[in-house]
């Protein structure tokens, strides 16, 4: 059994899969980020507000479950 110490060992998954990020991938993915939460809270506000008062169960069904979707989008990419 061959015992390697810990210089020797590089881990795979801390190199980037397609090259080093740069800034401009950065601030494209910022830039989708906020344009895909105003979309969500629109999304949001519009199940509570526009149709009727009361609002439709229905639409607000659907507006929590794209906010858990989402939600759970923002724990994958953490």
């Amino acid at each position: 059994m061959v015992k390697m110490s810990t210089s020797q060992y590089s881990d795979p998954a801390s190199t980037p899969l397609f090259g080093d990020p740069q800034p401009r991938d950065r601030m494209l993915n910022l830039v989708v980020g906020i344009l895909t939460s105003i979309a969500v809270l629109v999304t949001l506000i519009s199940a509570f507000v526009f149709p009727h008062l009361p609002p439709n169960g229905v639409n607000v069904f659907f507006a929590v479950v794209i906010v858990m979707i989402c939600a759970s989008h923002l724990v994958l990419g953490c």
